[in-house]
């Protein structure tokens, strides 16, 4: 902001171009010879976090771990595990083979993570926080009691017993693995009575969505 100082004494504001934005707040100046107070808020450095660790290239990593007493026959089940940020748009995904998985060079910020599997309800661990140079470790994932999710609403009921039950004895195939591997609830080739008791054990169980526990891991190690 330029002035000039007045022939009488005083400083000649009125070809002053700031406004209340452009001043911090609660700071005051003299604009056309009127006083203005500021409105200009510094940005919180939390939020500013992100952006300093992606200009210095520092990223951070979030692991986890699946488990299912049915069956450790995970190429088959095939889980599905999608990464979401703060804002509920879809990052990353996984289509893993194994009961692992790791999503790498990650920005500091806040996620969550979803697993979904066919014939299983879904799960979700929401408020993952990711720090530069760190593994965020994710509490083990428990698919045991979400197996029978048929039909799919978010709840194992009567409907889904029904719709199983009218596939027993099919013998699962590469042919028709699309249709019927999600009534095969412990991956052993064969939709029969033991996925049935699976499916009663879990009648009303449903999706779940649980706060991340934290956890970390230094990403150097």
């Amino acid at each position: 902001m330029r002035c000039r100082i007045n022939t009488g004494g005083g400083i000649d504001t009125s070809d002053a171009t700031a406004t209340e934005k452009d001043i911090l707040q609660g700071k005051t100046a003299y604009v056309n010879e009127n006083k203005i107070t500021g409105t200009l808020e510094l940005p919180d450095i939390d939020s500013l976090q992100p952006i300093i660790d992606d200009i210095l290239g520092k990223t951070g990593q979030i692991s986890g771990k699946l488990l299912n007493s049915h069956t450790e026959n995970w190429e088959e089940l095939n889980p599905t595990i999608i990464l979401y940020n703060s804002l509920e748009n879809e990052i990353d995904r996984i289509n893993n083979k194994t009961n692992t998985y790791q999503f790498n060079n990650l920005k500091s910020g806040v996620y969550k993570i979803k697993v979904e599997v066919k014939g299983y309800l879904n799960s979700t661990i929401d408020s993952i926080i990711v720090k530069e140079e760190s593994i965020s470790i994710i509490q083990d994932i428990d698919l045991t009691g979400k197996a029978g999710e048929e039909i799919e609403d978010g709840e194992i009921e009567a409907g889904d017993l029904i719709d199983l039950s009218s596939k027993l004895g099919i013998q699962i195939t590469e042919e028709n693995k699309e249709e019927y591997e999600m009534y095969d609830l412990n991956k052993d080739g064969i939709v029969d009575t033991t996925d049935r008791q699976i499916l009663k054990n879990n009648m009303n169980h449903k999706d779940t969505e649980e706060e991340w526990v934290e956890s970390y891991q230094d990403a150097s190690n």
